[in-house]
C-alpha cells in the first residue's frame, strides 16, 4: 500500500529538507529515487544515499536563494551523482505544486517527468 502511494505521489524527503531549513514538504519522483538516489553501488566510492539527498537539496537551495528561475513554478538545476563509479552531472527540475486545499510542496524530478498526483500533509 505504501509503495503504491509512493509510486503515485513521490518519495517524501521532508525530514532532510527540514534539517536544512526548508519548511515546506519535499518529494522526489520514484524514477529519480530508483535511478540516482537509492543505488547502493555509490557507497563504495564515497557517496551514500543520505549524501546524495543532501547534495541535491543543497544545490536546489542554492538555486532558490539565487532565484535562478525558468518560470514562477519551475527550477532547473544540476547535481553530481556517482553513477557506476563515475561522477556524473545529472539535470533535475523542481516544481512547486499545490494540493486541493492550497498547500505547497517541492517536487524534484528528472526534466522529462511530470507530476501525476500530489497529496501534501
Amino acid at each position: 500500500m505504501e509503495k503504491d502511494k509512493q509510486e503515485r505521489e513521490g518519495i517524501d524527503i521532508s525530514s532532510f529538507a527540514q534539517e536544512m531549513g526548508i519548511k515546506i514538504p519535499v518529494f522526489v519522483s520514484p524514477v529519480l529515487w530508483r535511478t540516482y538516489i537509492e543505488p547502493e553501488e555509490a557507497i563504495s566510492v564515497g557517496q551514500t544515499k543520505n549524501g546524495r539527498i543532501w547534495d541535491m537539496l543543497m544545490k536546489l537551495k542554492d538555486y532558490i536563494m539565487d532565484r535562478v528561475l525558468v518560470d514562477s513554478e519551475t527550477i532547473h538545476f544540476s547535481v553530481h551523482f556517482v553513477i557506476n563509479g563515475n561522477l556524473t552531472m545529472v539535470s533535475l527540475k523542481a516544481t512547486f505544486p499545490r494540493d486541493a486545499i492550497g498547500k505547497t510542496a517541492i517536487f524534484i524530478m528528472l526534466p522529462d517527468e511530470e507530476i501525476k498526483e500530489i497529496a501534501i500533509g
